[in-house]
């Protein structure tokens, strides 16, 4: 069964919103003023945006075919990818 959620949509973004706040304010000291809650939030919004996670115990080569195939995706979806973002 899966875990009730704790945080509905609305508390997701704004936890997500102030975790890059702190790194956009802060630069790398800004990453570790991020709360728990906060990096879980961002990882959760990625996960709505179609980004596949890597699992731990995924080999190189499926990393990097996995990598290729997201890459393609935020080109098509996200108008730019790793150089035009």
């Amino acid at each position: 069964m899966t875990e009730p959620a704790r945080h509905d949509l609305n508390e997701l973004i704004v936890l997500a919103a102030a975790a890059v706040g702190k790194v956009d304010r802060f630069g790398p000291r800004g990453a570790t003023l991020v709360s728990r809650d906060e990096i879980e939030a961002m990882a959760v919004l990625l996960a709505c945006l179609g980004l596949t996670p890597i699992l731990p115990g995924t080999t190189r080569a499926e990393a990097e075919a996995l990598g290729r195939a997201l890459t393609d995706f935020f080109n098509t979806h996200f108008n730019g990818g790793s150089d035009g973002l």
